[in-house]
């Protein structure tokens, strides 16, 4: 618990400065960024592809899959799961405006998950797998053009005060960098 305490009381301190929705995004974005950069230096990583081309959508998957497992064999996380359901790789190699996929991962038990509840509606999250991903899509040459996020209890529960979520889902739809939408 000591991490997620850490965490809610850096990320109530960043929901207290009440930054600009641009400043903020940019502070995220930074995190993510350094957290691609840890999580690379202490994992292989998949190969890069040439400057100024996207991934396929395949290796973009691979490496979400790369990421998460290192998360979870570093502790940050009990589980995870990708619905990538959504995936087209014909469509994404089109780089149209029909190249948009959505993804969404779960996270069981996540390192920051009571943190996450607790500033919940408060404009931040300490969930890092976000901007982690975030930060490898922008790597791999697709945007994420909408994102969200909900918590899930695995189990059905009849009185709703005990409600106890043990999972964050984070819902991603990303694109091409510069495919038309």
């Amino acid at each position: 618990y000591g991490f997620d305490l850490s965490a809610l009381a850096l990320f109530t301190l960043l929901s207290e400065a009440r930054l600009p929705r641009k400043e903020l995004a940019a502070c995220y974005a930074r995190v993510g960024e350094e957290l691609l950069v840890a999580v690379a230096a202490a994992t292989p990583a998949p190969p890069q592809q040439a400057a100024g081309s996207a991934s396929s959508l395949s290796d973009i998957l691979r490496g979400v899959r790369a990421l998460l497992d290192a998360l979870q064999r570093g502790g940050y996380l009990a589980a995870y799961a990708i619905d990538d359901g959504d995936a087209d790789e014909g469509l994404w190699q089109q780089r149209s405006s029909l190249s948009s996929t959505r993804l969404t991962v779960t996270l069981t038990d996540s390192a920051a998950l009571r943190a996450a509840l607790l500033l919940n509606g408060r404009g931040v999250s300490p969930e890092l797998a976000r901007p982690l991903l975030s930060a490898f899509f922008a790597s791999r040459g697709a945007e994420v053009t909408e994102q969200s996020d909900f918590f899930l209890d695995g189990e059905y529960r009849e009185n709703p005060k005990e409600y106890r979520p043990t999972q964050q889902l984070l819902s991603f739809t990303i694109a091409p960098s510069g495919a038309p939408r």
